[in-house]
């Protein structure tokens, strides 16, 4: 019911706006330039679904977050903001930090600081408890300036194979649950079957991963990286019929799997 992506410049529509189910978000330049362009940075979005059940494509973003280098190995998140305020719960703001956490230790960063300014967010506060519960570090508190830091554990160092394994694993899952879905006569109507896009979509992405085999001493991160490349070049190739960017939707989740299968 939750979910948390960074965005990409591909993800974008006309170079700056980022389109979501019903909802588009014109994003400023500065923005783009400052936060999704820099390899260290990140401008990070939270989403939840408003019915259980829902899947990602019927989602809204509900938060918006900007991460950047502060110094060595600190992260800061200097800008949190609520997009359609209405729909902000608590789980949403705890699965955004999550996965703020999840992402920059992914880019190898030790702590993630909260600038003091995003205390006035009341969600915050009690968010970065079930934070600091979930990864067992300390949260560091400065009296004097009013920011904290998120302490975040040592990653483990994943073999490229064993990302590729996982990934393939993650993947197989998708397209075992859209096979099934697929028999469903509710999805098996008029223009197609859309759940049968979804699986030729799962399937690309892991042909992709048989492919393309890890350079010697590439590490995963990289490894994983140049695959979703390949995968990512499949949007817009889907069937003609699917004109509700079924099977697009389907390769951005792929993407998303094989990006994060090192974590």
């Amino acid at each position: 019911m939750y979910w948390t992506r960074s965005l990409q410049r591909s993800d974008l529509e006309n170079g700056n706006v980022f389109a979501h189910g019903s909802t588009r978000l014109n994003l400023a330049p500065a923005d783009l330039t400052a936060f999704v362009d820099p390899v260290d940075a990140a401008l990070m979005f939270g989403f939840r679904a408003l019915t259980a059940g829902d899947d990602f494509d019927k989602s809204f973003a509900v938060w918006m977050a900007t991460l950047r280098r502060r110094a060595d190995n600190d992260a800061i998140v200097e800008s949190m903001q609520r997009i359609f305020p209405a729909l902000v719960d608590d789980k949403s703001l705890e699965h955004l930090l999550a996965g703020i956490a999840t992402h920059a230790r992914e880019l190898g960063y030790e702590k993630v600081w909260m600038a003091a300014a995003l205390f006035k967010e009341p969600l915050l506060a009690p968010a970065l408890k079930v934070t600091t519960e979930a990864l067992g570090q300390p949260l560091i508190v400065v009296p004097t300036s009013g920011m904290a830091a998120l302490t975040l554990a040592p990653r483990r160092t994943v073999s490229p194979e064993e990302a590729r394994q996982r990934a393939l694993a993650q993947l197989a899952a998708e397209l075992q649950k859209a096979d099934a879905l697929k028999h469903d006569r509710y999805w098996d109507h008029g223009r197609g079957n859309v759940q049968a896009w979804v699986s030729i979509a799962h399937g690309v992405a892991q042909q992709w991963l048989h492919a393309v085999a890890p350079a010697p001493g590439e590490p995963a991160e990289a490894y994983l990286a140049r695959v979703a490349g390949h995968v990512r070049q499949a949007r817009g190739k889907g069937p003609p019929e699917d004109n509700e960017s079924w099977f697009d939707g389907a390769i951005d989740e792929a993407v998303r799997i094989i990006s994060g299968a090192a974590a």
